[in-house]
């Protein structure tokens, strides 16, 4: 998805970095950012199963916020589908399972 031009905390955002939680065997809580490597800017996600012209242009914040994003087994997931950027599953590095946002 394109996130719609949206204030936040006053500036102007024209996208977003996703980051989960995880804890570790000591119980000590990690955050880790969603590396996608070389995906070129403006790339658009889909949801497994979806082309990703399939997916809308764009959504609001209100929108996007109101979608639960989670890890599950280190893959990125909306609604029990992975999220997929150019035919590749999403997936994280540390984190099995956590809410993504």
């Amino acid at each position: 998805y394109n996130l719609k031009s949206a204030k936040l905390r006053g500036v102007d955002s024209h996208g977003m970095l996703l980051a989960e939680s995880y804890k570790d065997a000591e119980g000590i809580e990690h955050v880790e950012a969603i590396d996608v490597k070389d995906i070129a800017a403006g790339t658009r996600v889909c949801v497994e199963g979806q082309s990703a012209q399939a997916a809308p242009a764009e959504i609001d914040i209100d929108t996007f916020f109101s979608i639960q994003i989670i890890a599950k087994e280190y893959f990125v997931q909306v609604g029990g589908k992975n999220l997929m950027l150019n035919g590749e599953a999403i997936k994280t590095e540390k984190t099995q399972n956590g809410k993504v946002g």
